[in-house]
């Protein structure tokens, strides 16, 4: 039996206690707070902090946290993954260096005087390979070969999710919403292997089967003629509508029993990623109609700069229905950006002109698709929140992405078109109401002697020199054997080497400034930074090497160290 069996009966309702005595405090936040949910400014913006990778050292993040805030942000989305501090039974699932439980509750002590909402975001479902690598828990995957996916049929799989949220949501007494995840389920609704899934899925197509011939379906949880007026089928079905039904009521109780979680337990507000949503309708409108009247709100994400009409079409679906929410936290229309992380897994620096459309598409759509009021909430308008995303790897296995002070010039294009009217010179801008002034809080990253521009231009040369390298190892490779059985021009020899020495010398200084200059705004210097640079720095030191044509040996001993 695994150890978590034992929160039944302890840990659960220790935190479910806890959370009972915060939950007065936290409503009393609610109404008090500078930005609430009622403001006349109808657009929420969120910054999201993706601590899975090169996770910020608490200096820039309180630094960034007064910048975001000066700059119009209404609250910050943060992923702590294995930064956060589990404790008991779930110690394992930190990392080594993880934020102490005081570094988390001072996190949100500073975005509380800067009037900053914080939405903690607890994957449910998908993306979580920082628990399920273990192996104990590796009872509770979903692919016994695959740590992405856990296993939303496995009885102990309620218990570690439940367990999860309690212990993160403790330490946030005053957040409002919570994000659950549950992007990208792999192996739930294709292919399934899973024998506890399986039999699961059969046992719910059997009940459908049974209550469709008794002639006693069950209604939609009273919005289904609302929620249909939204406009349609949501888009062409994705990869997962050619499996049977009973998954897509597996993947719907997983989700709609992690909303009961955060509502019912914890009086907070459930978000979720679109696609398992998504997906779920495209097998029955039913099971989105029960996702939704569980009080889940989904936010439709895209990054490309020219968005996917299936994922625009649901989200027109989502906005539609959103008019009838029961609660302002779910008459909004949810839609999330890119400003980094969107333009490949190993990328330097953004990608500007694309992140700019990104924004720009979404911003054109949104003045556009959200619907107009309705007298079912007192004329009053579809809220909008924006999530402007900063991912740090695409998985907890993937390479890391572009640092976060490399990526801060994309951030603030993208806040300024969803801010227009805020200043930044002294904080916000004269229609932008009373806030803390920066020096009340914490200072900025300049004033503390941390300068982002120095890892943007060092990141920004390495993204030239890769490129550089590239296209001379594409000369090299069609000049040289298996490509052609001539030899090369002595000319070509000369060249490819005295190039090689080149970036050999250039990188070796670059190395040694980029770890300086990046270890500031990092937790674990040590740990991601270091991962970081021998992927970006140490690798493409030895590919330059390999161009020269002196000894190959020489080549593998280059390090910039």
């Amino acid at each position: 039996m695994c150890e978590l069996s034992r929160y039944k009966y302890s840990t659960i309702p220790y935190y479910l206690r806890k959370l009972e005595c915060t939950n007065a405090y936290s409503a009393q936040h609610r109404r008090c707070s500078r930005r609430s949910m009622s403001s006349s400014a109808n657009t929420e913006l969120f910054v999201h902090v993706d601590c899975k990778g090169l996770p910020p050292s608490l200096p820039f993040l309180r630094s960034l946290l007064s910048d975001l805030a000066a700059r119009g942000a209404d609250g910050v989305l943060i992923e702590y993954e294995d930064m956060f501090p589990y404790e008991n039974t779930l110690f394992s699932l930190q990392r080594a260096g993880a934020y102490s439980r005081e570094d988390v509750s001072g996190i949100v002590a500073c975005c509380n005087a800067l009037g900053l909402e914080v939405v903690p975001l607890v994957q449910c479902l998908g993306h979580m390979e920082f628990a399920l690598k273990h192996e104990q828990y590796a009872h509770l995957r979903q692919d016994p070969d695959e740590f992405s996916t856990i296993c939303p049929a496995h009885p102990e799989t309620r218990l570690l999710v439940g367990e999860m949220i309690c212990q993160v949501l403790a330490l946030h007494p005053t957040s409002q919403r919570v994000h659950l995840g549950c992007d990208e389920p792999v192996g739930i609704l294709t292919c399934n292997t899973n024998p506890l899934t399986a039999a699961a899925a059969a046992a719910a197509a059997d009940a459908a089967e049974a209550t469709a011939a008794a002639g006693t379906v069950g209604d939609a949880g009273g919005s289904s003629e609302q929620v249909e007026g939204g406009g349609g089928s949501g888009g062409s079905r994705s990869s997962c509508s050619s499996s049977s039904p009973g998954f897509a009521t597996v993947l719907m109780d997983h989700i709609v029993h992690c909303a009961g979680v955060v509502r019912s337990s914890l009086a907070r507000t459930p978000l979720v990623w679109h696609d398992a949503a998504m997906a779920v309708a495209a097998q029955s409108d039913t099971h989105l109609h029960r996702i939704l009247a569980s009080g889940v709100s989904c936010v439709c994400w895209d990054y490309t700069p020219t968005l996917s009409p299936p994922v625009l079409a649901f989200a027109a679906r989502l906005a539609a229905a959103a008019a009838f929410g029961a609660e302002p936290s779910n008459r909004r229309c949810y839609v999330a950006t890119a400003f980094k992380g969107a333009d490949g897994c190993d990328a330097l620096v953004p990608h500007l002109a694309d992140r700019a459309a990104n924004q720009r598409r979404w911003a054109d759509w949104c003045a556009g698709a959200l619907p107009p009021p309705s007298a079912a909430v007192g004329d009053a308008r579809v809220g909008l929140t924006v999530f402007l995303t900063g991912w740090s790897r695409y998985g907890h296995l993937m390479p890391l992405t572009e640092p976060l002070p490399a990526a801060l010039p994309a951030l603030w294009d993208a806040m300024r078109m969803w801010r227009p009217d805020i200043v930044r010179a002294g904080g916000v801008g004269s229609g932008g109401g009373s806030s803390p002034t920066l020096s009340e809080t914490a200072p900025t990253a300049e004033s503390r002697g941390l300068d982002p521009s120095d890892v943007e231009g060092l990141c920004a040369d390495l993204q030239t020199l890769r490129q550089r390298v590239a296209s001379l190892e594409e000369e090299r490779r069609v000049s040289t054997a298996p490509a052609t059985a001539r030899q090369p021009a002595p000319a070509l020899k000369r060249r490819l080497t005295a190039q090689s020495d080149e970036l050999v010398t250039r990188l070796t200084a670059l190395g040694g400034l980029v770890r300086v200059a990046l270890a500031p705004f990092l937790a674990q210097p040590d740990a991601d930074g270091e991962e970081w640079l021998a992927a970006n720095v140490q690798a493409l030191l030895a590919r330059s090497a390999a161009l020269s044509f002196k000894d190959p040996l020489l080549s593998s001993h280059c390090r910039f160290d």
